[in-house]
This record gives C-alpha cells, structure tokens and sequence, in this order.
C-alpha cells in the first residue's frame, strides 16, 4: 500500500495488519497483503481504539477464511474480469471481428447469472470444482436446463476466463469439460425437396423482376445469390451471411468436402439462375 502524505497508521500482528485514516476522511480503516493484492476494509470507526477492536476480528476471520479455501479472498474478482471481457468484447463487435448478436447473449448471461453467483470470486479459483458447482445450482433452479444453454453459460464463462488470462490475472486456463451418459441429440440439417425448391426459386425469382430498372435492383440481384447460395451450401442462414459479407474469403468448404473458390461458387450460381 502507498502511503499518502499526512496518513496514521498503526499495526498489529507483527505488521500483518494495517489499521489507517486517511487525510479527509473521518473513518478509520484496515487492510493486509494477500497474494499480491491489498485486502481492506472500513471499520465504520473513527475513533482508532475502536476500531482496533474491529479490525483485529475481521482480520482473524479472513485468515480463517484463508486457511479454509475461500475464494473471496485475494485475487481479482469475477466481477471486476467479467466486466473487463464484457469491455474487450464491446471493442471486438466495433471491430466487426464479432457478431453484435453474440456479444448481447453473452452480455446477458454474465450480468443475469454469472456475476450474480460468482460476484467477489477470485477469479484464479475458478476451475472445473467451481464449474460443476454453478451447473448444480442452475439445475436447482430449472431442472430442465437444456445443454445448448448450458453452453452458452459456458462459453460466458470462458469469455471471462480468456480475457483473465490475457490480463495476466490468471497463469493457466482452467479446463471445463462435461460429462453426459448419453450422446447429444444430433438433428440433421433438412434440405429442400425438389418442387420446394424450384418454388422457391420461381419466388425469388419473380422478386427480383418486380424490382427490375429500380433502385433496388441491385439488391434484388444479390439477394437471389444469397438465396442459392445458402440453400445449396448446407451453411447455415448466419455463417452463408458471414461469407457472403466479408470480403477477404478466399475458400468455402461445401458439404461435399470439396473445397471451391468464391469466385467459383458466385460464377456456378449465376449459372443457375440464367
């Protein structure tokens, strides 16, 4: 702790304990060093006999509290990291690198589920233990918690966890995996049988004539591409977005496992529709 000018300090503990008023404030306070970090306290007293009697019994059960495991102590918190990620994540979306859509589910998560229950954690405690604890409370709350939410819980948390690690305020990421008894419930994706298909096309097609020699013809145009793109790739509605938007693709994969060149899918769609 720095010592700012016109502080009174006394210890107790053979120094482990700092009992200190600042200048300009009439309460007294009290802190240790733990792990790197200052842990302090007010002791709502402003007189130092006081709150010598105070600040001795809140030091004794944080030591105990330490000796027992609490991850309260020490560290930085879960609060204090989520926050920080939820900032880096912000900046990430300003930089399209993320979906605006993502960043809010994972902006929710964290500030209606996360944070409430990890709170003052320190986050370097957090690990598989802490894990498999939060899942068993969510489960309290709604035994039918579906896994694709849980994931979602889970990616949250390692959004949190990443954004510690890059900021140094833990050494190692922490592995999560989950066990289940049986497989995940594979839907496969459906295709479009042949007549859904071609009304399909007769739809977007007759679109994009009613917008012929307007503004929007263009729009019109690359909306069809969009459409045979996507109903033809096995991508989903989001990811044929993503390829069709970012200008810097080179390669696409087809569920046939051929690679094809965007040029070369853009070319067999025109192909098509003529």
């Amino acid at each position: 702790m720095v010592e700012a000018v016109g502080l009174k300090k006394i210890t107790r503990f053979d120094g482990r304990l700092h009992i200190f008023q600042r200048p300009l404030t009439p309460f007294v306070w009290c802190g240790f060093h733990h792990k790197g970090r200052y842990v302090r306290k007010s002791t709502k007293e402003t007189k130092f006999s006081a709150a010598t009697a105070v600040a001795e019994s809140w030091y004794t059960l944080q030591q105990a509290a330490i000796l027992t495991g609490d991850a309260s102590i020490g560290g930085r918190s879960f609060t204090t990291a989520a926050k920080s990620a939820i900032k880096t994540l912000e900046g990430r979306v300003k930089r399209k690198e993320r979906s605006d859509t993502y960043a809010r589910g994972i902006k929710l998560i964290l500030q209606a589920n996360l944070i409430p229950y990890f709170g003052v954690t320190s986050v370097d405690s957090i690990s598989i233990v802490a894990w498999e604890k939060y899942k068993t409370h969510c489960y309290k709350k709604n035994p039918n918690l579906s896994r694709g939410t849980l994931h979602q819980h889970k990616s949250a948390l390692r959004t949190v966890l990443n954004e510690s690690f890059r900021q140094g305020w833990i050494k190692t990421l922490p592995v999560l995996k989950d066990v289940y008894d049986t497989d995940k419930i594979k839907t496969p994706r459906q295709w479009f049988e042949p007549k859904e298909y071609q009304s399909l096309l007769a739809a977007i097609r007759s679109h994009k004539k009613t917008l012929k020699g307007t503004r929007w013809e263009k729009d019109a145009d690359e909306l069809y591409d969009y459409v045979v793109f996507v109903a033809n790739s096995g991508l989903t509605a989001i990811s044929g977005h993503n390829c069709l938007d970012q200008s810097q693709l080179t390669h696409i994969v087809c569920p046939s496992f051929v690679v094809l060149s965007f040029a070369k899918v853009i070319a067999a769609i025109r192909l098509i529709r003529t």
